[in-house]
């Protein structure tokens, strides 16, 4: 018998940090994440974000890599919100994206971050949030990595 919990908090931005996902619809994107999630066995804590980048905290079953993850679920909900007219600015996602782990004693408090984005991101941009999580998480951060976030 095998025992796993890979929980990660994954954040990725819009193509050219494009303002696309409104808050009147953005609901439709975080159901579609929530449905790849439950169709393929992983567990969806929360999903949250702002109209340039999307938060996700989910606990992945240990036969996919936080990389092929990522990509199916930003492959998929490409096409979901290009086709979709409640989402006509979208263009696609960026490359890149960051992704931290935690254990189960931390989910409470990365949940409430996730969903106290819009809050949050009254005092903090994208790029100061983002050299928060990588100094929490003791990752070196430099011009090349905020060229490519």
């Amino acid at each position: 018998m095998s025992y796993y919990r890979h929980i990660y908090h994954i954040v990725f931005r819009t193509y050219k940090n494009d303002y696309a996902i409104n808050e009147e619809h953005e609901k439709e994107l975080y159901s579609f994440i929530w449905g790849y999630c439950q169709n393929n066995g992983h567990y969806l804590h929360r999903i949250g974000g702002m109209p340039d980048h999307l938060h996700i905290l989910v606990e992945l079953k240990p036969d996919i890599s936080v990389s092929d993850f990522v990509q199916v679920v930003k492959q998929s909900s490409s096409r979901m919100l290009k086709n979709n007219p409640n989402f006509p600015l979208f263009r696609g996602w960026q490359k890149s994206f960051g992704s931290f782990s935690y254990c189960k004693s931390e989910l409470e408090t990365v949940k409430r971050y996730i969903m106290n984005q819009k809050k949050h991101h009254k005092q903090k941009t994208f790029i100061e949030e983002m050299k928060n999580l990588f100094d929490e998480n003791r990752i070196l951060y430099d011009e090349f990595i905020e060229n490519n976030i």
